[in-house]
């Protein structure tokens, strides 16, 4: 809610500067730490917003825009492979999704279950996310067990063929390196790419974001955005030719 708040005043330059001047203030300093650390990724989320996704459409809520990212996803292309399954709300939300868009995929889900392999940021410790493995009864769902520089490579010996949707949920840079380097081939033009943690945290540009961004200048592919959720981390884009 605070975080709201500062990113709601921030459409004034009055408002910025007295944020700012509240920033270096020992009253937010010595109140809290997490108050400070949640103005500062306002701000940042805000100038995001305004240099990067001027025209992108903002959803509401997370499921609005998982939806737009299967509406859009090519329905000739039946593989989706998905990075960091944890509880599997998302994999099922992604095959119900596909279901009601009449999309016959088959999600590949890849997750060791055993947390993060490394620190992702002060607030998530190498084991966080630790998790027992979810039983699915969706017949399109299929689980590869283990870690990914153990697990992608196996998968992509197989020649799966172009990805039709790809739901990056890997926290980590490292993880997000590895499924974008292994998967390359399989990400073209018209693969929707669905990202967790793609923005708005204080962190964000040394993980999913700095993974996405290096895999585009070695690719020299292109994209444009599907949309993103404003409230938190989310956002989605297609793949498309480079210029």
């Amino acid at each position: 809610m605070f975080r709201k708040f500062v990113r709601a005043v921030l459409v004034h330059p009055v408002y910025v500067r007295v944020v700012k001047a509240l920033i270096r203030s020992s009253v937010i300093h010595e109140k809290s730490e997490k108050y400070r650390r949640d103005v500062v990724n306002a701000i940042e989320a805000y100038k995001f917003e305004q240099e990067e996704l001027a025209g992108a459409t903002a959803f509401q809520t997370y499921a609005e825009l998982v939806d737009a990212s299967v509406s859009r996803a090519d329905p000739t292309l039946p593989t989706w492979v998905e990075l960091g399954v944890m509880t599997g709300t998302s994999t099922r939300h992604l095959a119900a999704s596909a279901k009601a868009f009449g999309r016959t995929v088959t999600i590949h889900g890849f997750d060791s279950f055993e947390g993060l392999p490394e620190d992702w940021h002060a607030r998530a410790k190498k084991g966080a996310f630790a998790i027992k493995a979810p039983v699915f009864s969706e017949p399109n769902i299929v689980i590869h067990n283990g870690w990914f520089d153990q697990t992608l490579a196996p998968f992509a010996a197989t020649n799966p063929g172009q990805i039709g949707l790809f739901h990056v949920d890997s926290d980590l840079y490292s993880s997000a390196k590895t499924g974008f380097e292994t998967l390359a081939e399989f990400i073209r033009p018209g693969t929707v790419i669905l990202f967790d943690e793609y923005w708005n945290y204080p962190e964000y540009r040394d993980h999913e974001y700095k993974a996405f961004k290096e895999f585009l200048a070695s690719s020299g592919l292109g994209f444009e955005y599907v949309g993103y959720y404003r409230d938190h981390m989310q956002l989605a884009v297609l793949i498309t030719k480079g210029d």
